[in-house]
C-alpha cells in the first residue's frame, strides 16, 4: 500500500520476490497491493504479471485483483488488454468499477465503437454505470 502511494511499484515487486524467497506465504491481499502501485505508476505489464502470477502460487485471484490488474491496463492505455482480462473474468461477475475502468480504457484511447460496445454489454448484464 505504501509502495503504490509513492509509485513505487519496482519496490512493490522487489518486495513480492521476497516473499516468494522466503517461506512466508504470499496473500491476494499482497499481489493487490503491488499490482494496484504497478496501476498508479502507469505500468500495466508488471501488473498483468503479477496477475497471472497470483495462480501459480496458489492464490487464485479475485475480483480485486482483477479489477486492479485492468484498471493498470486502463492506466497505460491499454484498452485492448484490459478487455480481454474483462472476457477472461465476466464469469465471476465483474462490478460497475471493473467495466467502468475498461469503459475508461475504451474512450481515452479513442475506440468508440468498443466503448459502445461495452455500454451495451453492461445493460446486458444489468450493470449500472457509475
Amino acid at each position: 500500500s505504501a509502495c503504490g502511494k509513492g509509485q513505487q511499484w519496482a519496490a512493490a515487486l522487489g518486495y513480492i520476490q521476497n516473499v516468494k524467497n522466503s517461506d512466508a506465504v504470499l496473500t491476494e491481499r499482497l499481489f493487490n497491493a503491488a499490482i494496484s502501485a504497478c496501476e498508479k505508476a502507469f505500468t500495466w505489464w508488471p501488473a498483468l504479471n503479477l496477475l497471472y502470477d497470483m495462480n501459480r502460487q496458489h492464490c487464485p485471484p479475485g475480483l480485486v485483483s482483477c479489477s486492479a490488474a485492468i484498471s493498470a491496463c486502463a492506466a497505460g492505455d491499454q484498452w485492448h488488454q484490459a478487455l480481454i482480462l474483462l472476457g477472461e473474468i465476466a464469469e465471476t461477475c465483474p462490478d460497475a468499477i471493473t467495466w467502468n475502468s475498461v469503459l475508461a480504457a475504451c474512450e481515452a484511447a479513442g475506440q468508440w465503437q468498443k466503448a459502445f460496445e461495452i455500454l451495451h454489454d453492461m445493460r446486458h448484464h444489468e450493470i449500472r454505470q457509475i
